[in-house]
């Protein structure tokens, strides 16, 4: 365990009692025999190199990204679409590995990783001021459509435009999205009368009411009955996703990882 020759030890031993005026060991024709005071000594150094060799096994598997902890943001799409496949991967293959998850809002996110409180952060890239002082990363983009219930009023019909939509409440899950598709490829969007960061609360507003849904179908559930609406100008419409993260501050292996997950847990949710 010492990887040291014995004449090495016994040099090594005899500098120890002669630099703490102590006797470990008591010398006599039949070999070494601990003191009462060695014997404590001894016993104590064991359990410091069993906790150094603990130490070495504890970084060599958190290097390896096998255990450790990691706290992580996303907004409420993000959240529905990769943080379940991300997960069910790191319960698969990393069951040692902690990870807290926050689900908020961009902007409050943004003061989480300011502060530390986690280390990276998954959100629409459309909610990402374009001054911000982090480093910015896509990793997938996402269909969107705008959303009704079974038995809606404009359910079924195809061709629609933005004015067909405009009798209707529209809920979104991100402040300002009016303002933010407007300037997003020419897309045009009615003006948000209700905004709800929580994506079940959302679907039950929609499921039972005459409120129109600005979401993706990729963040429902299998059989969830809601419908997209047929509406000309968003039959091809996307939205960035993107990870964030402060400039300058280098990432754990785990946050490493996550960011090398991220477009495939995307893409398999």
């Amino acid at each position: 365990m010492l990887n040291i020759t014995q004449p090495a030890l016994s040099r090594s031993i005899a500098q120890f009692e002669a630099e703490c005026g102590v006797r470990l060991f008591d010398r006599n024709r039949r070999g070494l025999t601990e003191t009462v005071l060695g014997s404590g000594i001894i016993a104590e150094a064991q359990g410091l190199l069993a906790h150094a060799e603990r130490l070495g096994l504890s970084m060599r598997r958190r290097i390896d990204a096998q255990s450790g902890s990691i706290a992580l943001g996303a907004g409420p799409l993000a959240a529905e679409l990769i943080l379940p496949g991300l997960l069910s991967r790191f319960a698969r293959e990393r069951p040692a590995v902690q990870i807290e998850t926050v689900i908020d809002a961009a902007s409050a996110l943004f003061v989480q990783l300011r502060r530390g409180r986690i280390e990276l952060c998954i959100v629409s890239r459309l909610v990402v001021p374009p001054d911000i002082d982090m480093v910015v990363r896509p990793t997938a983009d996402v269909r969107l459509a705008f959303l009704v219930r079974t038995g809606h009023p404009l359910a079924g019909r195809a061709g629609l435009s933005i004015a067909d939509l405009a009798p209707y409440p529209i809920a979104t899950g991100a402040k300002g999205n009016d303002i933010f598709f407007q300037s997003d490829g020419g897309l045009r969007a009615p003006a948000t009368t209700i905004t709800c960061e929580n994506f079940t609360i959302l679907e039950k507003v929609t499921r039972t009411s005459d409120a129109i849904w600005l979401s993706s179908p990729d963040a429902l559930m299998q059989g969830t009955p809601l419908l997209p609406l047929d509406v000309i100008e968003w039959r091809a419409a996307r939205q960035d996703l993107c990870v964030v993260h402060p400039a300058g501050v280098t990432l754990s292996p785990l946050a490493r990882v996550v960011m090398a997950e991220l477009v495939p847990a995307a893409k398999q949710s």
